[in-house]
């Protein structure tokens, strides 16, 4: 067989990692820095807000009947009255989107014994995208009414995401397992 079959293919894989090799910013380069935050319109802010809420209060409403742990029933009662509170500033009366549904749909038919980890887990998440939502539209919102919202509601949605995953982690670790950032920021 001729050499050059050989070196071919060893010459073809070092033209491949070639621009590996010499692509500017590998070492010694800080990384850019973040885009500044984005911040749906004020009337996207609103409806998704206001579908969270409404979300929030009939999952809640659900929990209460169901939980098993009283730290669950209490939590899932102050959730409810407070998001109650989000809607009606809102003034939005937004229907579910179909995620939502489904989500009501799962915790209706979770069995007793698994109710608890399925309502938080999907609480966590509800949190942590409202949590987002509002942050996003206090830092870069338009309409002033809207932000001044978003900052008050912001840090009850946070106090309430601190909530759930501690009661989460006296439940167990399952739960949090699918949230390691929560998981990772309560007390050892």
């Amino acid at each position: 067989m001729p050499r050059w079959l050989l070196i071919v293919p060893r010459l073809a894989l070092l033209l491949a990692a070639a621009p590996l090799l010499i692509a500017p910013g590998a070492k010694g380069q800080t990384p850019p820095p973040p885009k500044p935050a984005t911040a749906p319109s004020a009337q996207v802010y609103a409806r998704s807000a206001g579908m969270a809420a409404g979300f929030t209060v009939d999952s809640s409403r659900i929990a209460t009947e169901k939980a098993s742990s009283a730290a669950v029933r209490a939590f899932a009662e102050r959730l409810g009255k407070e998001h109650r509170r989000i809607a009606a500033q809102l003034l939005q009366d937004a229907p579910r989107d179909e995620k939502q549904e489904a989500m009501l749909t799962q915790l209706r038919a979770a069995p007793a014994g698994q109710f608890d980890r399925v309502f938080l887990t999907i609480q966590l998440k509800a949190l942590e995208d409202m949590v987002q939502l509002h942050e996003s539209y206090r830092q870069a919102g338009t309409d002033p009414e809207y932000k001044k919202l978003a900052a008050d509601v912001a840090p009850v949605l946070q106090q309430q995401l601190a909530d759930a995953a501690k009661i989460a982690a006296n439940l167990g670790t399952e739960t949090l397992a699918r949230f390691p950032t929560f998981a990772a920021a309560l007390p050892q």
